[in-house]
């Protein structure tokens, strides 16, 4: 017994068609916007790790830069009368603290390194002994 088949029940087979190639387009896009967003994450936190490392550098330089000069010489105009030995550069604003411990014998050095990040302030304090010998 022969079967006889409607050809009107198969859809054609020479290619994609209309809903098939709408279909891959929408899921394109929805892929690339995936994409794009994680790519803009690891860039943002890129950004992020690089201008905290360079604050956290330049702390570094101004502590530093107290280690080799003599007691009497660190007050709170340290940064004013070392200037041209300290860098600090656009878009990094330094503040230098110094308070007097223990009998005038400790100094408690603060160096506050603040920064801009996605126009919210960022700071890293680092603070320090310097020991009057």
């Amino acid at each position: 017994m022969k079967k006889i088949i409607n050809s009107k029940s198969f859809s054609s087979e020479k290619g994609f068609t209309g809903a098939d190639i709408v279909i891959s387009v929408i899921i394109f896009i929805l892929f690339a916007g995936v994409i794009a967003s994680l790519m803009y994450m690891s860039y943002k936190n890129s950004i992020s790790i690089q201008k905290g490392a360079y604050a956290g550098a330049i702390a570094t330089v101004i502590l530093e830069k107290t280690d080799e000069k003599p007691y009497e010489e660190i007050n709170n105009n340290f940064l004013n009368s070392n200037q041209s030995e300290i860098d600090i550069p656009e878009g990094y604003n330094v503040t230098y603290e110094s308070s007097e411990l223990y009998y005038n014998l400790i100094k408690q050095v603060k160096v506050t390194v603040t920064y801009s990040l996605e126009g919210q302030n960022q700071s890293i304090i680092i603070s320090k002994l310097k020991i009057k010998e």
